[in-house]
C-alpha cells in the first residue's frame, strides 16, 4: 500500500489543484458568462463525446491495462503493444465517427423537441471523442510503467487551465459562442499530444508495424478479454452519460445544464478515489499474475477502507456546509441542493467498492462483469424513464443512485463467493457511526454568523475534530490513520 499511498497522495494533490480550476470553470465562470442552456450543451456535447471516445477503443485500453506487465521488455520494445493498442483505436475512431455522421438524422430527432440547439453543434462529439479515447490509451500505457504524474498533469491541470482561458475569452466577448465550442472541444486534444511527446522523449513511443511482436495465441487472448470489456465498460460509461442525455431529451437543455452542474461538484468526492484507483491497478494485475490472492485481499481491503474515509470527510465537509456553499450559486441552482445529497451517496458506495471492479475486470471471471452491467444500464434506462417525469433531475439522480448501489453490492458479493476476496473491516464501522455523529452535532448546533466563511470554517473545524481527531490519535481505523500520516509528511507537518 505505500507505492499506492505516496503516489496517490501527489496525483491527489495535482487533482485538487485541477479541481480547483474545474470548479471555476464549472461553478463560476460558466455561471457568470453562460445560460443555464449553453451550460447544458457543452455538458451534453463533453459527455456524449466520452461515451463516444469509449465507444471507439475496441478494448484495447482495458487489454493495455491487463496484458501490458506480460508484454514489458523494453529491448525487444515491448513487443509493439503500443503500437497495436494505436492501431485497433485508429479504426475505431474511423468506423464510429463514420456511424455518427450516417446516423445524424436519427440522432437530430431524438433532441428535435426539447434540446434542439444540440443538433447544430452535435458533429463536435467526434473531435472530443477521438481526443478522449487517445489520451485514455498512452494514459493507461504510462500507468503500466508507473508513471501517473505527467497523464494527471496534463488533464487535470493543463487542459482545465486552457479550458478557463476559452472561458473567459468567450465571457470578454472575444469569442462568438461558435468559436468559443470549437475552441472548447480543440483544447482536448492537449493533453494525448502532451504524452505522445513525453512517449516519445523516454523512448516509449514504438507504434511502426515492424515491432509488432505479440504470438497468435496471445493475439486472441487479448481480443476475446478486449471484446467483452470492451461492451461490459461502454455499458458502465453509458450509464455515466444517461442521464444527462435523457434529461436533455425529456427536460430541456437548461435542466441538463443545472444537472450536469451539480454533478461535476460531487466529483470532488472521487478525485482521491481516482488517484488510489489509478495506482492501485498495476498492482491488481501484478498479484493476479503471481496469483497472490492473499496480497490482493489486503490491498482491497486497505483500498476501500482509505476511500471510505477520504469519501465520507469530503461528504460530510460539503453537507455540512450546504446552505453557505450554494449560497454562491444563482437563485436557480437551490433545488440542486437534494440532487447533491442524492448523487454524493451513490459516489460513496461507488468509491467503498469501487475496487471491485478492478478485480473483477484483471481476473479469469471477467465475463461476468458483462451481466452486472447490463443490469446496471437497463435499471438506470427504466428508473429514468419512470422517475424523471415524476421528480424531473431529482429522479435521474435517484435512478443513478440505487441501480450504482445495487450493481456495486451484486459485484463484491460474486467477488467474495468466487475469490474469499472483500473490502470490509470492523474498523470501518466505527468511521461511519463518526461521520455520522459529527454530521448530526453539526445540524443541531446554532450557526447563525453573517459570515459564510466563517460558518464554513466553524462547521469543518467541528466536523474534523468529531471525525478525524479520534481516527488518528485512537487509530480507530488503522489504514486511514497511516494514511493521514503520509498526507502530513509530505506536508511535512510531521517527520
Amino acid at each position: 500500500m505505500g507505492i499506492v499511498q505516496k503516489d496517490a497522495l501527489r496525483t491527489t494533490a495535482i487533482s485538487y489543484a485541477g479541481l480547483v480550476l474545474g470548479y471555476v470553470n464549472k461553478a463560476v465562470l460558466m455561471i457568470i458568462f453562460l445560460n443555464t442552456e449553453e451550460i447544458g450543451l457543452v455538458n451534453l456535447l463533453l459527455g456524449i463525446g466520452l461515451l463516444f471516445g469509449q465507444a471507439t477503443n475496441f478494448g484495447s485500453i482495458y487489454a493495455t491495462a491487463k496484458f501490458f506487465p506480460f508484454f514489458e521488455n523494453k529491448e525487444r520494445n515491448n513487443y509493439g503493444f503500443l503500437g497495436m493498442m494505436l492501431a485497433i483505436c485508429s479504426l475505431g475512431i474511423l468506423i464510429l465517427a463514420g456511424l455518427f455522421i450516417w446516423f445524424q438524422p436519427e440522432i437530430a430527432s431524438f433532441y428535435e423537441d426539447k434540446s434542439a440547439r444540440f443538433n447544430d453543434y452535435a458533429l463536435w462529439v467526434i473531435p472530443v471523442g477521438m481526443s478522449y479515447v487517445l489520451y485514455s490509451l498512452f494514459e493507461v500505457y504510462l500507468r503500466g510503467l508507473y508513471v501517473n504524474i505527467i497523464s494527471v498533469f496534463s488533464y487535470e491541470f493543463i487542459l482545465r487551465l486552457l479550458v478557463s482561458t476559452v472561458i473567459f475569452a468567450y465571457g470578454m466577448d472575444w469569442l462568438d459562442f461558435d468559436t468559443f465550442i470549437a475552441l472548447h472541444c480543440y483544447v482536448y486534444f492537449v493533453p494525448p499530444i502532451i504524452l505522445i511527446w513525453y512517449l516519445i522523449s523516454i523512448g516509449e513511443f514504438k507504434i511502426h508495424p515492424k515491432y509488432w511482436a505479440i504470438s497468435k495465441r496471445f493475439r486472441k487472448i487479448i481480443v476475446y478479454f478486449s471484446l467483452y470489456s470492451y461492451f461490459n465498460t461502454l455499458g458502465a460509461l453509458a450509464v455515466v452519460t444517461i442521464d444527462a442525455v435523457m434529461v436533455s431529451s425529456m427536460i430541456g437543455l437548461e435542466a441538463t445544464g443545472i444537472y450536469t452542474t451539480v454533478v461535476y461538484l460531487t466529483s470532488a468526492l472521487q478525485v482521491p478515489y481516482r488517484s488510489i484507483i489509478r495506482v492501485s491497478v498495476p498492482l491488481v494485475a501484478k498479484h493476479w499474475k503471481d496469483k497472490n490472492i492473499r496480497e490482493m485481499n489486503k490491498l482491497y481491503k486497505q483500498v476501500s477502507s482509505v476511500s471510505l474515509f477520504i469519501g465520507f470527510y469530503l461528504f460530510a465537509g460539503v453537507w455540512v456546509n450546504r446552505t453557505e456553499i450554494f449560497a454562491l450559486l444563482p437563485e436557480e441552482y437551490l433545488p440542486g441542493i437534494w440532487l447533491f445529497f442524492i448523487l454524493m451517496i451513490g459516489k460513496l458506495f461507488d468509491m467503498y467498492f469501487g475496487v471491485n471492479g478492478t478485480i473483477l475486470n484483471s481476473s479469469k471471471k471477467y465475463k461476468v462483469d458483462l451481466i452486472f452491467t447490463t443490469i446496471l444500464l437497463f435499471g438506470v434506462y427504466a428508473l429514468n424513464q419512470y422517475l424523471i417525469p415524476i421528480y424531473g433531475v431529482n429522479g435521474a439522480a435517484w435512478s443513478t443512485t440505487i441501480t450504482v448501489v445495487l450493481y456495486n453490492l451484486l459485484r463484491t458479493a460474486y467477488i467474495y463467493f468466487a475469490y474469499q476476496l472483500n473490502p470490509f473491516e470492523r474498523s470501518q464501522l466505527f468511521v461511519i457511526l463518526l461521520f455520522s455523529f459529527a454530521m448530526l452535532v453539526n445540524e443541531w448546533m446554532p450557526f447563525s454568523s453573517q459570515f459564510n466563511v466563517f460558518n464554513i470554517l466553524l462547521k469543518t473545524t467541528v466536523m474534523t475534530l468529531l471525525t478525524v481527531g479520534p481516527i488518528y490519535f485512537f487509530r480507530i481505523e488503522k489504514n486511514s490513520a497511516d494514511y493521514i500520516d503520509r498526507v502530513l509528511i509530505r506536508l511535512k507537518l510531521k517527520n
